[in-house]
């Protein structure tokens, strides 16, 4: 299938194999298609300190964080994870959909500021290794110990006998690792890491699993969870705001926090499987939108996420989700849907 410009797979074996392999042993993602933002110069820091909710000051040469990217009204450009390389340069990596919009969004705000801002996407291979298996598997591919890379941490790591970037994180809720290198470097890192993996039970995974794995977790999908008309209140995700720092669009959020809106929510069914768009009501009434639903996996149960408003944002409440003319009856759930 063709997503955000780049041709890839939806699965290899099969969606709910890759998923429980994730959950259960190991898998690998391709996951390049994301965008790859370099960032440099002098004012660097207090650049990404203006355009994202949170505050890069507070992570060191090592680490990465999540951010939001928003407009002057609080919405939602992008989420996005900003990695420090060194004291003035860093990594951002937006969504595959968004690349163009972000680097634009950068370049309109960065004028006389002496930054070099470059897009490395189509140099830069992105592999994810995810699942309680993969540092096992890694480890058998470097002398590194990896397990003095902590979560959200990256560290320059020989593998295979050349320097990588390996980072502690992922998309999936799971323990993992997403390995950074050249274009020219990734059929054979690929190979190596589905080799290595081969006693764990290591499976290909393709998007689909990738996105079924985030949504037990309750992890965001930009463009289809949240979008430029939605602000990170509204997202459920206030967390990922600093509110010490000024930012372009705190003003928008300050004026709506405290006050009741819609919130994106967590909606658990009895039977059936929710799918975006899908009508969430209540005695007839409806009361909110579905933004992401699937089948989970591991539950057996039909699991989504949608914007409901705020008379029925309480954890147990009874809700129902409208599929295809059924009224399918489900509830109102904390998140993440899998601990």
């Amino acid at each position: 299938m063709t997503f955000g410009g780049w041709e890839m797979p939806l699965q290899y074996a099969g969606i709910v194999r890759e998923h429980l392999a994730v959950r259960r042993s190991v898998g690998l993602f391709d996951v390049s298609h994301m965008g790859d933002l370099l960032v440099s110069g002098d004012d660097a820091l207090p650049f990404l300190r203006l355009v994202l909710t949170n505050d890069i000051s507070s992570c060191p040469v090592g680490q990465q964080k999540y951010t939001h990217l928003l407009r002057d009204d609080g919405g939602v450009i992008d989420d996005l994870i900003v990695l420090r390389l060194d004291e003035s340069k860093y990594l951002c990596v937006p969504n595959a959909g968004t690349v163009e919009k972000v680097l634009d969004w950068f370049e309109s705000h960065a004028a006389d500021r002496g930054l070099e801002i470059e897009d490395v996407t189509a140099q830069t291979v992105c592999l994810a290794l995810q699942g309680p298996m993969a540092q096992a598997t890694l480890q058998s591919l470097t002398p590194a110990r990896l397990e003095g890379i902590r979560f959200f941490e990256f560290r320059r790591i020989q593998l295979l006998g050349e320097e990588t970037l390996v980072a502690r994180s992922g998309y999936t809720g799971e323990d993992g690792f997403e390995i950074y290198c050249d274009t020219n470097r990734g059929e054979r890192l690929w190979s190596a890491l589905m080799s290595a993996g081969e006693t764990h039970g290591i499976r290909p995974c393709g998007l689909g699993a990738r996105d079924t794995l985030r949504l037990e977790k309750g992890f965001l999908l930009s463009g289809q969870d949240f979008n430029e008309d939605r602000t990170p209140l509204e997202a459920g995700a206030e967390w990922v705001v600093s509110w010490d720092h000024d930012f372009i669009g705190k003003g928008a959020l300050l004026e709506q926090r405290g006050k009741t809106h819609d919130r994106l929510m967590g909606i658990m069914l009895e039977r059936g499987i929710p799918r975006p768009h899908c009508s969430i009501q209540s005695e007839g009434e409806t009361v909110g939108v579905v933004t992401s639903g699937t089948m989970s996996p591991l539950l057996k149960k039909g699991i989504a996420l949608g914007y409901v408003s705020p008379s029925h944002q309480k954890v147990g409440m009874p809700v129902e989700v409208v599929v295809r003319g059924e009224i399918l009856p489900g509830k109102i759930v904390e998140l993440p849907f899998v601990k």
